[in-house]
């Protein structure tokens, strides 16, 4: 549970001086902790459609900024499996 407090506060921390993150990005962000939560602060395996539900982001676009936009911003490691049913790999930074 320390290392998961730790992680959102350093999220806060980060989030305060980046003036790039919106709120998509934010929201995108809490879910893909809850997954890593969820997965014992593993990577995880997860679908775009899962993730977007639970974001409540309504456009594929706008979902495929955020997590772009999150990985090259340095807040997780996004490896993509362009396979609709396996789900893309996510490792938290």
């Amino acid at each position: 549970m320390i290392l998961q407090t730790n992680e959102l506060a350093g999220f806060f921390v980060r989030v305060q001086d980046d003036p790039n993150l919106l709120p998509t990005h934010i929201s995108l962000y809490f879910v893909l902790v809850g997954e890593w939560i969820n997965n014992d602060c593993q990577p995880f395996s997860t679908t775009r459609r899962q993730m977007m539900r639970y974001a409540k982001i309504h456009s594929t676009a706008t979902y495929t900024r955020c997590i772009y936009n999150l990985e090259t911003w340095g807040y997780i490691i996004y490896l993509p499996s362009y396979h609709p049913a396996l789900g893309s790999l996510i490792t938290l930074v």
